[in-house]
């Protein structure tokens, strides 16, 4: 087993496992906005109880529902 070998198998693993998070993001941004959920990704900002929030870099998602 070469350097070159084990670095592009990671490299596979990673790029797949990208494609099934944002599967995975899909179907739950879906989910919530069917139950009346507003849906936010990492980097957007949103108002939730007059506070101003910001999704964090390890938040790949939040879901919020207004009262």
């Amino acid at each position: 087993m070469t350097d070159k070998f084990v670095i592009n198998y990671i490299d596979k693993k990673i790029s797949e496992s990208e494609d099934e998070i944002q599967k995975f993001l899909k179907i739950n941004k879906d989910y919530f906005e069917n139950k009346g959920y507003n849906v936010y990704f990492k980097g957007a900002r949103f108002t939730y109880k007059n506070t101003s929030i910001l999704v964090q870099d390890n938040q790949l998602m939040i879901a919020v529902k207004e009262e």
